[in-house]
């Protein structure tokens, strides 16, 4: 606001407040300031103060760093002008004031100036170059902030690979470059051939008026090729890792040019030692129909609220398909486990599964091999991970567990991996004591149920009558109990076999005491001719589909659960809740079915 009358000001009182600070008003005498306070810069700079006085006035700076122009004045009907300069600014900020006055009244304005500290910020040079080609023109730039005219730099840079002279790159030196007033960018250009991988580091010795800094630079000469890995889900025992499409049938054995030749490691820190380590099949994966598309992994049994590095490298890539990537670090912290009801009678996330891989979320994870299971291979010794490094396999070779529990050639056989055995199911009984007569086992019982990380495939391609049926509710006692039965399932789906999806259908039924009362929202109306009717024992559900077309690929790149919500009235101690699948029929496509978490509370 530009005031022009004094006159006009003196009678216009919304003037008062707004941009004018104002002395208190005695008679005719006016003195006002468009600003109580000032900043200004490091360097030399002048800003305008506005001032209207109908009296003599003057101005004094408090501090010999500031000053003003002119110093004094005489009254007018405009808005005069001071000009408030400071010098330049070497040290800390610093704080000083000027004094304005009528001979009447006397009014301060406070001058805050920023400190002079000339710096510089971090240097910024390419994460990666890459190895076998001329990176000369390569640029690292380093900021700097507050510079003053006269300021010139002097840089050298001297540049190791893996600590060791690195003679095949030098770096051009800077010599009494004169520095732009206040911020810009030193620029130090790389020449040669990245000849050789390893991490290359750069040590950088800059002088500026006569001050000198050392900083540090680095980057990889890496492979070509590199991950971008992110976190495709997470839960408190269960983390699922992505790192792009995978091509079908880009594979091929005996090329090396197998798009899923990898390394993996799991650890507590970026560099710390490996908990669980692994390696990808040199095999043509998945050329056929049955191919999901994703390059993922999946660990489960991790532990809740802790941090873990995934570290992978890709192999046999480059011009000659005989080189390794650089490793790709990812950090992730599990959430912590949330809290379960308090009325909780049963609880199960199968997230303690790391074996095999994920069905659900389509995921590739390490399987137990003769020769895990011959050392007796236990999944809860991060140790055993380290000495047998399990083999990546996807998850569609999956081999039945509990179906092979009288086969003692069998690789998953609870006589020779018991640990494994219990691992799963959280007792050796099943199998070993058999399960003709339920009423004498307590606990897990099924058939043919697979293991896979996170979750239960349950039935094969043309395996119906397959279950998955839980512990007897002990907790219930004898006292019959309303309880609810919260399941989730999905079809297995497998986008691009010709089949599409499986068992869109199954049933969820009530083995012992107990009857439902309510079969929720997902109950089926239309069955397939082979199923069993409705009724209050059993009820046949339905899942979503998540199929396009025939062989036409899927609406989700997983294979999405539908929560199943059921209502159950005198339950009791030897009450069992079974999830199984269907006779092959009309209707039914294939038998196989996911199972995911099952919570069972009191009403």
């Amino acid at each position: 606001m530009k005031l022009k009358s004094i006159y006009s000001i003196i009678g216009l009182t919304l003037l008062v407040g707004g941009l004018w600070s104002c002395s208190d008003n005695d008679g005719l005498n006016v003195l006002k300031r468009d600003t109580d306070a000032m900043q200004f810069s490091y360097l030399n700079e002048t800003k305008k103060l506005h001032i209207l006085t109908n009296d003599k006035w003057s101005i004094a700076a408090n501090n010999d760093w500031i000053s003003c122009t002119p110093s004094e004045g005489v009254g007018s009907d405009r808005e005069q002008i001071i000009e408030v300069s400071t010098l330049q600014n070497d040290g800390a900020e610093r704080e000083g004031s000027l004094t304005l006055t009528d001979g009447v009244k006397q009014l301060n304005i406070s001058v805050t100036q920023e400190d002079g500290f000339f710096y510089f910020g971090k240097p910024v040079m390419p994460e990666a170059l890459i190895h076998k080609t001329n990176i000369s023109g390569t640029k690292i730039e380093i900021p700097y902030f507050k510079a003053k005219p006269g300021y010139k730099v002097s840089a050298t840079c001297e540049l190791t690979l893996d600590d060791m002279p690195c003679p095949e790159i030098t770096a051009d030196a800077v010599r009494d470059k004169e520095l732009t007033v206040g911020s810009g960018v030193v620029t130090l250009y790389l020449n040669g051939d990245a000849t050789t991988k390893g991490d290359l580091k750069a040590l950088i010795k800059l002088t500026v008026n006569g001050e000198t800094y050392d900083m540090e630079a680095s980057s990889r000469i890496r492979a070509e090729k590199e991950l971008t890995v992110t976190v495709f889900k997470l839960l408190p025992k269960l983390v699922v890792i992505d790192w792009g499409k995978y091509e079908k049938g880009t594979g091929t054995n005996g090329d090396n040019g197998n798009a899923r030749d990898f390394d993996f490691e799991l650890a507590y820190e970026k560099d710390g030692p490996a908990i669980r380590k692994s390696v990808s099949s040199k095999s043509n994966w998945l050329v056929a129909n049955m191919f999901w598309g994703e390059n993922r992994f999946v660990y489960g049994n991790l532990k809740p609220d802790t941090d873990y590095w995934f570290r992978i490298v890709e192999k046999n890539i480059g011009p000659n398909k005989n080189e390794t990537s650089d490793v790709t670090y990812l950090r992730f912290h599990t959430p912590v486990e949330p809290p379960l009801p308090a009325n909780t009678v049963l609880y199960n996330d199968f997230d303690h599964f790391c074996i095999k891989g994920s069905a659900i979320y389509r995921a590739f994870g390490i399987a137990v091999s003769n020769a895990n299971v011959g050392k007796n291979f236990d999944p809860d010794d991060n140790d055993c991970f380290l000495a047998n490094k399990g083999i990546c396999t996807p998850p569609t070779t999956m081999d039945p567990l509990h179906d092979q529990r009288n086969n003692a050639s069998h690789a998953l056989n609870f006589k020779q991996c018991p640990k494994v055995w219990a691992h799963y199911w959280e007792t050796d009984k099943y199998g070993t004591d058999g399960i003709s007569n339920l009423d004498t086992y307590p606990g897990w019982s099924c058939y043919f149920a697979r293991q896979s990380t996170g979750a239960v495939m349950l039935g094969g391609a043309t395996t119906s009558n397959a279950y998955l049926g839980t512990p007897r509710l002990t907790s219930l006692g004898d006292t019959p109990t309303d309880i609810t039965v919260v399941v989730h399932t999905a079809a297995y789906h497998e986008p691009y076999h010709s089949w599409e999806e499986d068992c869109l259908k199954h049933y969820i039924k009530v083995d012992g005491p107990g009857k439902i009362v309510d079969a929720g929202a997902t109950a089926a109306t239309e069955l397939p001719a082979t199923a069993e009717m409705n009724s209050d024992k059993s009820v046949v559900v339905e899942v979503k589909p998540n199929k396009i077309g025939p062989k036409e690929g899927s609406i989700n790149d997983y294979n999405v659960t539908t929560e199943h919500v059921i209502k159950i009235t005198g339950a009791t101690k030897d009450t069992r809740i079974k999830v199984m699948n269907m006779n092959i029929g009309v209707g039914v496509a294939h038998a196989r079915l996911l199972i995911d978490d099952i919570l069972i509370t009191k009403n």
